[in-house]
């Protein structure tokens, strides 16, 4: 395929920051808005059974979302007809497992709505019509990721996200109870195919599939449905051992801390995944060059990151009673477990996106069912010893820790890639934050009252900001310029 200009290729890196950050922040502010409404009409076990029917669906998943298209996305092809094969191809195994996937949900749906519990029933059975539309959006999406014009794909993802949320709320509003965020789902996705079918050239023609292409898609696939399961069993493992084993009540209380706890994640990290790792792929030859880019995002965001998780830790009993109202307040706990946990995590964020990168899916897979046994054994623990809720999501909170540090020295190792050096990187941020935090702390110890945490908030962003100013000023310059890029490519 022909290669990119140096311009050129800036022009769409930098495009599809600002169109992601842009994007990223208004649908985070839309949905945030809409989970406000929401949380403020619905009752607490309502999220109880919307936490099991999205852990049922999401279990269900697992067999279509295998990453069919990850070998497309990784592949340097040669021209247009070879990605435009190569796509068709991806199409017609898509719509073979993502129809039987469809067919599954529909039947488990019904029998959990006659055996189980109608609610969570009717959720489903609504939120399986997903999958359909998911089919050619799917497509689209790895096709424009491909290209790096992640400005078309935040528009549609900022329709589906405004018209998920105006569903929901207006159809909660009239009483429809949790089933309307399924129904939310529906139709923000529905809005989302109509835009790529409007503004976007048409999918590929079933004419130019070609057979020699299945049996790579396919290789790439039962790595990516490995990893799938097991990135499902061990990011879901919790939720499914919570629904079994607590209460709708507890359970709305745990989700409502997951749901909001990643706010800062979902905000800064999230939206740039797949942008970076597009990217990523451009530069991935010259390994040199690479770390010096990875490093510099990685910094970067995550001075950010820690930044902002702290001010929102130490507001968190604000943000619930002046936003969701007092009858969330005992879901404080969990939200800063979240807060931390997502803190935490950040710092090994990048790790499945590397591999990717380097197109090693089976690493990815190994690694995932390697985490495993350990995430099994804390639950079990948990349950042997009838903990409660709270103190189970901390048991598992910490091993997740821990092997997802253990996950990203594997990864760091696979592409060559010095742990040492990564965290060296990361250690002038590291250390600002632990200034920050003790002068927060020596603030709350002397000062009480009502506004302590607006006196430790001010004090940690003065610490904070100063000395990241002061000492990282250079630092923190040259990562925007590394990540803005000049460099030859």
């Amino acid at each position: 395929m022909k290669k990119i200009s140096k311009n050129k290729f800036n022009f769409f890196l930098k495009d599809s920051l600002k169109a992601n950050y842009l994007q990223a922040f208004l649908s985070k502010l839309i949905s945030f808005s809409a989970s406000v409404i929401l949380a403020r009409i619905f009752f607490i076990e309502d999220f109880g059974y919307l936490l099991i029917a999205y852990t049922i669906s999401s279990a269900l998943d697992v067999f279509s979302n295998i990453g069919l298209a990850t070998y497309y996305y990784q592949k340097n092809l040669k021209d247009k007809h070879e990605g435009e094969s190569l796509l068709a191809t991806t199409l017609l195994i898509t719509i073979m497992f993502f129809s039987v996937v469809f067919i599954i949900k529909i039947a488990a749906s019904l029998i959990i709505k006659y055996m189980y519990n109608h609610v969570v029933g009717n959720i489903l059975f609504i939120q399986s019509f997903c999958i359909l539309f998911s089919i050619p959006n799917s497509i689209y999406t790895v096709r424009l990721q491909k290209d790096l014009k992640f400005k078309q794909l935040s528009y549609a993802n900022f329709l589906k996200d405004i018209i998920t949320s105006i569903v929901k709320c207006m159809l909660a509003f009239f009483g429809m109870g949790p089933i309307s965020v399924a129904y939310g789902e529906v139709f923000g996705r529905l809005f989302k195919s109509l835009f790529f079918f409007i503004k976007i050239e048409s999918l590929p023609s079933i004419k130019n599939i070609n057979k020699n292409y299945v049996s790579k898609i396919l290789f790439f696939g039962s790595h990516g449905f490995l990893t799938g399961f097991f990135s499902y069993i061990n990011q879901q493992m919790d939720r499914v051992f919570f629904s079994f084993v607590y209460n709708p009540m507890q359970l709305g209380l745990f989700n409502f801390g997951l749901q909001n706890g990643f706010l800062i994640n979902q905000s800064l990290l999230i939206p740039q995944k797949r942008l970076l790792s597009s990217y990523l792929i451009k530069i991935k030859n010259d390994l040199e060059f690479f770390k010096i880019k990875f490093f510099s995002i990685s910094r970067f965001i995550i001075f950010m990151v820690f930044f902002f998780s702290f001010i929102f830790f130490l507001n968190a009993e604000i943000f619930i009673n002046v936003i969701f109202g007092s009858k969330w307040i005992e879901a404080l706990r969990f939200l800063k477990l979240f807060i931390i946990s997502g803190t935490i995590s950040s710092l090994y964020f990048f790790t499945d996106p590397l591999l990717a990168v380097f197109g090693l899916p089976q690493i990815i897979s190994k690694v995932k069912m390697y985490k495993f046994p350990i995430l099994f054994i804390s639950l079990s623990t948990s349950y042997l010893l009838e903990l409660k809720i709270y103190d189970t999501a901390i048991i598992f909170l910490i091993a997740n820790v821990f092997v997802g540090f253990l996950q990203q020295i594997i990864s760091f190792k696979n592409v060559k890639i010095s742990i040492f050096d990564y965290y060296k990187n990361l250690l002038p941020v590291i250390l600002n934050f632990m200034f920050g935090l003790f002068i927060s702390v020596l603030i709350g110890k002397f000062v009480s009252g009502k506004f302590s945490f607006l006196l430790q908030t001010i004090s940690f962003c003065f610490a904070y900001l100063t000395v990241g100013m002061l000492f990282l000023k250079t630092i923190l310059i040259n990562d925007f310029k590394v990540i803005k890029n000049n460099e030859r490519l």
